[in-house]
């Protein structure tokens, strides 16, 4: 018979029931367990993969979910199939049960073991703004668009001092606003001021039109400037409203500003006045501590080791420093500022020896200022200076007034410059007194201490600019191939550009001011005669006194002196030097096609001190071989001495693809390693001191724009160390990579380094050890 029932195979229909019911109860616990085990993998790498937690999160319960149904279903049919075996479904719903608050486990072990909660950063690089609005100057500027971030007053002041308010966006823009309490000037007037006041490379033209702006009539301004060799465009509305100048300065590289600043339009578009009377202002920004050579400012005081001078900026001042100072002066020490009116306070200084004539210096300084082009004298005022009493001469120039003083204090002459506008000289005889009250002395039993905790600071000055950097002490010029090394002492440097203006040839300046000494390195290729000549030393010297003694070379018998490995030719000289004699010691010789020349200056009255020094600095001069180089290649390893770093991929297979020099305005080095899909990228930025602060929020947003392109989620911040240095951390996910950022800054130089990285492939740590500081 081809049917086997129950009865003829002589088997119990209960107990066939029964084991039916198990075969099918151990079906539906097996597959509940299985789905359940498949699910507490996958919530495993749910917490252990962050990128594709979402992914996994939604696949675990998919598993979970079907696993609990199949535990149910298992139930039910043990249930209807035998009332009291039940042991299948309860088995799949336990497997779900226990599964779930594994998941659950799992994620509140995840939750433990996230790192501490970000450290705050600083509110430019956190806010976004939509709005900032200055209820005193009543004017709002609104939020243009995506690419574009609003700067608060505390930001803006780190792209220019004076700026109440600014935005940055798309490729090197920035804008921000001025405002001055100028009197009854016209907008003409204020506009061409204002361009004359600018301090740039060189002005390459302008072009003014009139425009109606805010409501108001208004100068539009285009003007093209080299600035640090790069090229700008500035775009400047000026108008005044209620005795005040508003100046909207715009700025970007040329490729970026398109057709006449046309890229800046979101920037002018976004300003707006508001109703209601504007009051000045006389809450200024306080300076952040920082430290040069032999100064610093800690909690808004300045305090100069070198001369013995402290200033505590009064109610409605502000410090002057950096490079704003060297705008004003380039042998300044620190100026103070002031809208209410604007007022400036600049303070040069000089040491003098017991047996100068006062009389004599003064004269002199004077003569120096009358010589300037359309100076003229206009009477006398008695002003108190750092507790004495003393006599100002007034001059006249154009709109403005010159306040000239002399202090003389222990051995030095300080040089008080009062600048402000003739328009506002009553509000000057009211405010100026607190200013000057702001300017002090250090009393002697203070001054020692502050020099001994000062006396290295210019070891800690990390200063790189266009064929030169100073690091660690040391000056290494990369286009003229020479170093110098500073010994030990009270040293300040000044390189670039700004040597230029004590000489010609002059590549860096150097003062111990505490030791009176100052010096300069001269250098420059041979000239044709000179490289034809077989004794082009001599030529060459002769060529330097020409540059040191304008009116009469004086006819000098060098003597051969051993430098390194080359001979060179030095004499000594006495000369006058700011109503007293003084010594200038002069050391030349020629090298690899270039000549170079040691000059050093002293008062004769130091004259021992000023020989020990000066056998100091030539065992510090030491030529360059000429295969250093500011930068240099070798396989996936990019060593920028320049710049003080050296990064490289963590193994060959990582090939240096991209290595590019200054392109934009903040950019000055990017460098990029691909392995596959994989990358690993350094940039570095050169910064002046006064934009650190507003750097550290554009770079960071940047950083964060870029990571957040296809990202799950916001990028989370957190503080870390790179190389040594404390940097901000950056980290977003996809669903397949990993995205991490760092931003670090030493000295005026920032550095970032970018990774992305598979989440089964290389860990970012390994990229970050391919980054060193030199």
């Amino acid at each position: 018979m081809d049917d086997q029932s129950p009865e003829t195979t002589g088997m119990d229909p209960h107990r066939a029931t029964m084991e039916e019911a198990k075969r099918r109860g151990a079906k539906f616990a097996h597959s509940s367990w299985s789905l359940a085990l498949a699910g507490l993998v996958v919530v495993v790498a749910a917490n252990t993969m962050n990128g594709v937690a979402i992914l996994f999160g939604l696949l675990a319960g998919v598993l979970l979910l079907a696993s609990f149904i199949l535990g149910i279903v298992g139930l039910a049919s043990s249930a209807r199939r035998s009332g009291s075996s039940l042991a299948g479904g309860i088995v799949g719903i336990s497997a779900s049960v226990l599964v779930a608050l594994g998941a659950v486990m799992a994620v509140g072990v995840r939750e433990l073991r996230k790192p501490a909660a970000p450290q705050p950063l600083t509110p430019d690089s956190s806010q976004e703004l939509r709005e900032i609005t200055d209820n005193a100057y009543r004017f709002t500027l609104k939020w243009p668009g995506k690419a574009w971030k609003l700067l608060p007053r505390e930001a803006a002041t780190g792209v220019l001092p004076d700026a109440l308010a600014g935005m940055t966006g798309g490729k090197d823009l920035w804008g921000v606003v001025v405002v001055e309490r100028v009197g009854d000037l016209t907008t003409e007037r204020f506009a061409q001021l204002s361009f004359e006041a600018m301090q740039y490379d060189k002005i390459e033209g302008e072009k003014r039109t009139k425009i109606i702006f805010a409501g108001k009539s208004a100068i539009q301004s285009n003007v093209r400037v080299i600035h640090r060799g790069t090229k700008l465009g500035l775009r400047i509305v000026y108008f005044m409203h209620q005795s005040h100048g508003y100046k909207l300065f715009g700025w970007g590289t040329s490729k970026s500003m398109g057709p006449a600043g046309a890229s800046l339009e979101p920037f002018f578009s976004a300003f707006h006045l508001l109703p209601g009377k504007v009051v000045t202002q006389t809450t200024m920004r306080k300076a952040h501590d920082q430290s040069g050579a032999g100064w610093r400012v800690r909690k808004n005081v300045y305090e100069n080791a070198y001369w013995g001078l402290r200033v505590t900026p009064a109610k409605g001042w502000r410090l002057i420093l950096n490079e704003e100072l060297k705008t004003h002066n380039d042998e300044a020490i620190v100026g103070l500022a002031s809208n209410a009116p604007a007022m400036s306070v600049i303070v040069m200084s000089e040491r003098i020896s017991a047996k100068a004539s006062r009389a004599a210096l003064v004269a002199f300084y004077q003569q120096s200022i009358l010589a300037s082009e359309g100076m003229a004298p206009d009477g006398e005022s008695t002003l108190r200076i750092a507790g004495q009493r003393v006599s100002a001469k007034r001059y006249r120039m154009s709109e403005h007034d010159l306040l000239h003083a002399i202090v003389f204090v222990s051995g030095v002459a300080y040089q008080v410059l009062i600048t402000s506008l003739q328009s506002a000289r009553s509000q000057v005889h009211e405010q100026l007194p607190a200013g000057l009250a702001s300017l002090s002395i250090i009393p002697e039993k203070d001054l020692m201490p502050l020099r001994q905790k000062l006396a290295k600071s210019f070891l800690d000055v990390d200063l790189v600019d266009h064929g030169f950097a100073l690091r660690h002490g040391v000056y290494t010029d990369f286009d003229h191939r020479f170093s110098l090394t500073l010994p030990a002492g009270h040293w300040e440097a000044v390189v670039g550009k700004q040597s230029t203006s004590f000489a010609s040839l002059s590549r860096i300046c150097f003062f111990d001011q505490v030791a009176g000494l100052s010096g300069l390195v001269l250098s420059a290729p041979l000239n044709p005669a000179e490289q034809k000549s077989k004794d082009a030393t001599r030529l060459f010297y002769r060529r330097v006194l020409s540059h040191r003694f304008t009116t009469t070379v004086p006819k000098s018998t060098p003597s051969s002196t051993k430098l390194g490995d080359f001979i060179a030719l030095s004499d000594t000289f006495e000369r006058n030097q700011v109503g007293e004699r003084s010594m200038e010691h002069i050391v030349a010789w020629v090298d690899k096609g270039y000549g170079r020349a040691l000059v050093v200056l002293g008062p004769k009255t130091l004259y021992k001190r000023f020989v020990g020094r000066l056998a100091g600095l030539k065992a510090a001069l030491r030529p360059l071989a000429v295969t250093t180089r500011a930068h240099s290649r070798k396989g996936n390893v990019f060593t920028d001495n320049q710049l003080g770093f050296r990064a490289k991929g963590p193994d060959p297979s990582w090939r240096l693809r991209k290595s590019v020099g200054q392109k934009t305005l903040a950019i000055n080095r990017t460098l990029r390693w691909d392995k596959s899909a994989e990358r690993f990228e350094v940039f570095a930025v050169i910064v002046s001191e006064d934009q650190s602060r507003v750097m550290w929020g554009v770079l960071e947003q940047k950083l964060i724009e870029g990571l957040s392109k296809g990202a799950l989620g916001k990028p989370k911040r957190s503080m870390t160390k790179v190389a040594g240095l404390t940097a901000r951390r950056i980290t977003a996910h996809t669903l397949t990579e990993q995205r991490e950022a760092y931003l670090m800054r030493r000295g005026h130089t920032f550095f970032g380094l970018m990774t992305r990285t598979k989440h089964w492939g290389t860990k970012p740590d390994v990229l970050l050890k391919g980054f060193e500081l030199l």
